[in-house]
C-alpha cells in the first residue's frame, strides 16, 4: 500500500511523522547528576555534567567548541548567582566541586549550563571629523525690513 499527496512537494518529509530528520542540529540533551539531595550552607556539592547529542544512531556527542564553558548556579527568589569553569573529558563529562557559601540563601536553585561568546578583539581607532561636515553661519546684525 502506498499514498502520496498533492502538496508533497519534499517527498515524504520525516517531520510529518514525528521522525529525526537529518537537516540542521540535532538536539542536545544536558543533565546534571548530583552526589546528594539535600544540601546545606558551607557544605561542598558534587556535580558530574553529561552532554550529548541525539542522532538517529543513537547517541554521540556534540563537536568540542559546541560544548557549554560554565555552569550557573541561580537562585530562584533572588538575582543571586555563582558561575564555575566547565572542562570537558574525552567522553563528554565534566565535574564541578562547589562550596557552598554560608551566606547562600535557601530554597530552590537552578543549575545551567553556559557557552560564553568568544570575544572579538577591538583595536582603538582615532576618532575623525566627517569629510562632508557643514557650517552655519549667522549674519552679525538682524535684518529688519519694511
Amino acid at each position: 500500500m502506498s499514498f502520496v499527496h498533492s502538496s508533497w512537494e519534499e517527498g515524504i518529509e520525516a517531520w510529518r511523522f514525528k521522525l529525526p530528520g537529518e537537516a540542521g542540529a540535532a538536539p542536545v540533551m544536558a543533565h546534571t547528576i548530583f552526589d546528594r539531595s539535600l544540601l546545606r550552607a558551607g557544605e561542598t556539592v558534587h556535580m558530574k555534567h553529561l552532554m550529548r547529542r541525539h542522532t538517529r544512531e543513537g547517541f554521540s556527542l556534540p563537536p568540542p567548541d559546541r560544548m557549554p564553558d560554565a555552569v550557573s548556579i541561580r537562585h530562584s527568589g533572588s538575582r543571586q548567582a555563582y558561575e564555575l569553569p566547565l572542562a570537558w573529558d574525552p567522553a563528554g563529562v565534566a565535574e564541578t566541586e562547589w562550596s557552598i557559601p554560608k551566606e547562600a540563601k535557601l530554597g530552590t536553585y537552578t543549575v545551567s549550563l553556559l557557552r560564553k561568546p568568544i570575544p572579538k578583539e577591538r583595536r582603538p581607532r582615532q576618532a575623525q571629523r566627517p569629510a562632508n561636515s557643514s557650517r552655519r553661519s549667522h549674519p552679525s546684525s538682524p535684518k529688519t525690513g519694511p
